[in-house]
């Protein structure tokens, strides 16, 4: 089990589950990429790139929660958000390839 908890009830989870939890956040990022360039009516990589760009509000608000407080968990984790939101999304709409119409 990854979550264990502390006498007071704070949560605090080990590096392997905050690794396992990148991981996954870099799949679904990529398929997020993915499905918004698939719906994109023009510019399939451009709306995939403005779907990381929002992505990365949040991401950097992770990092200043993280560094204001450090308890909740290591710094490295919203950083590697930060990190690879774009790629991640960019990589999803170059996965796209539209239909060819003849």
């Amino acid at each position: 089990m990854c979550c264990r908890y502390t006498r007071r009830g704070a949560s605090r989870w080990p590096a392997g589950c905050f690794a396992l939890a990148t991981a996954y956040r870099i799949v679904y990022t990529v398929a997020g990429g993915y499905l918004t360039a698939r719906l994109a009516p023009h510019a399939p990589v451009r709306h995939a790139l403005i779907l990381g760009l929002i992505g990365l509000v949040p991401g950097a608000a992770g990092v200043g929660v993280a560094i204001a407080k450090p308890e909740l968990g290591p710094l490295w984790y919203p950083i590697a958000l930060v990190l690879t939101g774009l790629p991640c999304a960019w990589l999803g709409g170059v996965l796209y390839r539209p239909p060819v119409h003849q």
